[in-house]
């Protein structure tokens, strides 16, 4: 494994994990450049486990390192900065407290990972304020950090992880990547806002102070679900009934003018009949 030039997935799910098993594995996932998604779903790991996921992670950032500073030699720096780890998945099992301060002592220096799934763990909200959220304001890489399904996941928590990554996100979009060098799973509408609470400029996106109940909407300019389809249909009706009015209307016009009665054929063959005579008249 560790000397494979096109493994690009290396998945461990439904087995029970062991924090030894894992230090087993590290020597091979470290030297094997190529690897891009490393993925330990559903294995009901415990939170002991935590350390050695920060060593993996260390230790294929040296690695990754190592290949950039000797392909820099070559000119070649910036192909090397395609290689190694992207997506690490760790979704329903049990970690906790010590793998968020874990991952808290990576996160913040990382400069290549882009996804992180912990979610369906076991990870409360004092872990994620104080471990990680502080971490992930100062990483510029992480796209996608999915902490749902966690006992600490609240609004808050959402807020302030939404607001950190999309401004990575929009960093991602200004580094003009090709779009095959951009994975499928890097962008997670899940994480962040629903469009419609979300405004465009990111330094205003959330009000993060904590709201009492029954208050959520005082003092803050939120757009009501369905707000701008009234509003637009409000714009419309107008510019509706003036280019097809009522047919009742026209008839009262034709009978004042001596018109006399035609039998109606509908809403709209009514008002093509009757609307041309009425225009002379005036």
């Amino acid at each position: 494994m560790g000397n494979s030039i096109t493994l690009k997935r290396l998945s461990f799910n439904l087995i029970n994990f062991s924090p030894e098993l894992i230090s087993d594995l590290t020597p091979g996932i470290t030297n094997c450049a190529s690897l891009q998604v490393l993925d330990f779903s559903y294995n009901s790991m415990s939170d002991f486990c935590g350390a050695q996921f920060l060593k993996v992670l260390r230790t294929q950032a040296d690695m990754r390192d190592q290949h950039i500073w000797m392909a820099s030699l070559r000119g070649r720096a910036k192909l090397a900065k395609e290689i190694g780890l992207r997506e690490f998945h760790l979704k329903f099992n049990k970690l906790g407290a010590m793998t968020a301060d874990a991952f808290s002592k990576f996160i913040d220096t990382d400069e290549y990972l882009r996804v992180i799934d912990m979610s369906n763990n076991l990870i409360k909200e004092d872990s994620i304020i104080s471990d990680l959220i502080p971490s992930l304001r100062f990483n510029k890489s992480l796209t996608n950090f999915d902490l749902r399904e966690n006992p600490g996941y609240t609004r808050k928590v959402r807020k302030l992880t939404a607001l950190c990554l999309l401004r990575n996100i929009d960093l991602l979009k200004k580094a003009e990547l090709p779009s095959y060098a951009i994975g499928k799973t890097w962008l997670n509408p899940d994480c962040l806002l629903p469009k419609s609470s979300t405004p465009g400029h990111l330094g205003t996106i959330f009000d993060l102070d904590d709201e009492e109940p029954g208050q959520e909407n005082k003092g803050v300019n939120r757009k009501r679900p369905g707000s701008q389809a009234r509003k637009t249909s409000a714009k419309r009706k107008p510019l509706e009934e003036k280019l097809n009015p009522p047919t009742s209307s026209i008839l009262i016009k034709a009978s004042n003018g001596g018109l006399p009665p035609r039998p109606s054929l509908g809403n709209k063959a009514s008002v093509v009949i009757q609307k041309e005579p009425i225009i002379k008249r005036v």
